[in-house]
């Protein structure tokens, strides 16, 4: 009878570890589970703006891929392009005029 208390004593002490370990341990206990779900959220939260920004950015390659306006258009903007049979002029502001006389 000795022995069954004994045994039961240590089965009660290995049942507390393990509880111990699954609700109080940072590692690998329920708070790291929490820890873990945050970064999920975090990481999906991430993805989702990247996913924006590629789909967004494969409408612009497309736009540019097949219609000459946007090529013309990124083109003049980027590059300053002028055609053959235009004219380019510059308008200062104010503020920039009075600094180029000075």
């Amino acid at each position: 009878m000795k022995w069954l208390h004994v045994f039961l004593a240590f089965m009660a002490g290995i049942v507390f570890y393990f509880i111990h370990h699954l609700w109080f341990d940072e590692e690998q206990g329920v708070h790291a589970i929490t820890h873990l779900e945050a970064q999920i959220a975090d990481l999906e939260a991430q993805n989702k703006q990247l996913e924006e920004r590629n789909n967004a950015l494969e409408i612009t390659i497309s736009s540019l891929k097949n219609d000459v306006n946007s090529q013309e258009e990124l083109a003049r903007y980027k590059l300053g392009l002028i055609q053959e049979d235009e004219t380019f002029y510059q308008i200062l502001p104010e503020e920039e005029e009075n600094k180029n006389e000075k």
